[in-house]
């Protein structure tokens, strides 16, 4: 595209004739001319931009045959259902937790001494 050509301008009658015009020079010119890949891309430029308006116009009297409508898909209703324990339950598994997280954090640590062991063991040499 040609940034010094703005095609977007142009009424839909002048960008067939320049279409037109493009078209016309191409059948003149050789493909090996350095030309000729700019004149190409104009007429692609001028193609895209007569392309686009006529979609849009397309698209714009669909509109006005059919217009868009929301198709209502019913009501979503949030309810949080939370588990209710006995208080001998919830009691028993805090604990639990407590325990299973006490048994990690002590694994974590063996693992750490391990490791530091090793590394004295070594004097250095890795």
């Amino acid at each position: 595209m040609n940034p010094l050509i703005d095609f977007t301008t142009k009424t839909t009658e002048e960008l067939l004739e320049l279409n037109k015009k493009y078209t016309q020079k191409l059948y003149t010119l050789n493909g090996s001319n350095p030309l000729y890949n700019q004149v190409l891309g104009l007429r692609d430029a001028v193609q895209l931009e007569y392309q686009e308006r006529m979609q849009m116009q397309i698209h714009k009297e669909k509109l006005k045959q059919k217009p868009e409508q929301t198709i209502d898909i019913g009501e979503i209703s949030g309810e949080v259902f939370d588990l209710d324990l006995p208080e001998e339950q919830k009691l028993i598994n805090n604990v639990a937790h407590s325990y299973t997280q006490k048994a990690k954090e002590e694994a974590i640590k063996k693992e750490q001494d391990k490791i530091e062991i090793f590394r004295y063991d070594t004097d250095g040499e890795t």
